[in-house]
């Protein structure tokens, strides 16, 4: 399963797969080996960042949280924003969106 989420306040995009063989997902998405299995992981080429899931992470919510924690960091990091106690909102309002989009995206 692949899903694409438009962010355009920062102008990327995120595509969520639900992969049995995430390795493989990830080579065939940004064309670069990642060396490990993962249940879940984040990759990221240009503007394009891919949410990469196991099925059995996909049901669970503390792991697809975990992942878009790291989305959120990579996202700002991309947009050059700190993300920091000074500057928390901006994190906390991209968490807020990436979750809601992110999460009916699995329902589906």
């Amino acid at each position: 399963m692949r899903r694409k989420i438009k962010v355009p306040i920062h102008d990327v995009e995120v595509v969520v797969v639900i992969t049995k063989n995430i390795p493989a997902a990830y080579k065939r998405m940004f064309r670069f080996e990642i060396d490990d299995t993962r249940m879940a992981c984040v990759g990221r080429q240009g503007r394009t960042f891919g949410l990469f899931l196991e099925p059995a992470a996909a049901r669970r919510p503390e792991i697809v949280a975990h992942e878009i924690f790291h989305l959120t960091h990579r996202i700002l990091e991309k947009s050059n924003m700190n993300f920091d106690s000074g500057h928390h909102e901006m994190g906390a309002y991209l968490c807020e969106y990436l979750t809601k989009n992110i999460f009916a995206r699995l329902k589906k």
